[in-house]
């Protein structure tokens, strides 16, 4: 995507919606933007183009170019790293194949985050995994949906508890 250039631009190219661990849906979340003056957003949800469709259509509501983006979990040199890609092709079937699995690797952390949580954190109620999916708005919850489960809970006083 060739963004032309204009003498009032202002260009966004990494944020999260609810669809992973943003705390707005992607319509609202690109309603904001353009409240805020921003020209051209990319969603760049984690390991996921879930909001993409949501946001396209919101940002032809108001004005905005939409750039499809993604925001790959990768292993390098045994460290987890986080990689921004920006115009996907959603419709690339190999690419859909792959991030399909990563939403698998996220379930599979998100029931391993809210076993943790039953464990170890007092109050936590047993449903904590579903109250996260509900805060992330039917999607894989993400480190601030449990936060926002657990403050909902009363198992910690904010979000600032919940991380520490």
């Amino acid at each position: 995507m060739t963004i032309p250039q204009a003498q009032r631009q202002c260009i966004d190219l990494h944020c999260h919606s609810t669809a992973s661990d943003g705390v707005l849906p992607p319509r609202e979340l690109v309603a904001r933007a353009a409240e805020q003056g921003v020209t051209h957003l990319a969603l760049t949800d984690h390991d996921t183009l879930a909001g993409v469709d949501e946001a396209r259509l919101a940002a032809a509501d108001h004005g905005l170019s939409l750039i499809n983006g993604i925001e790959l979990s990768c292993v390098w040199h045994k460290q987890t790293i986080h990689v921004v890609g920006l115009d996907m092709r959603d419709e690339d079937g190999a690419f859909a194949g792959h991030v399909a699995q990563q939403q698998q690797n996220r379930w599979q952390r998100a029931s391993a985050i809210a076993d943790k949580l039953i464990r170890h954190v007092t109050d936590c109620g047993p449903d904590i995994l579903e109250q996260a999916t509900a805060h992330a708005g039917g999607e894989v919850p993400g480190r601030p949906h449990f936060a926002q489960a657990l403050v909902a809970q009363g198992a910690v006083k904010d979000n600032n508890q919940a991380f520490r």
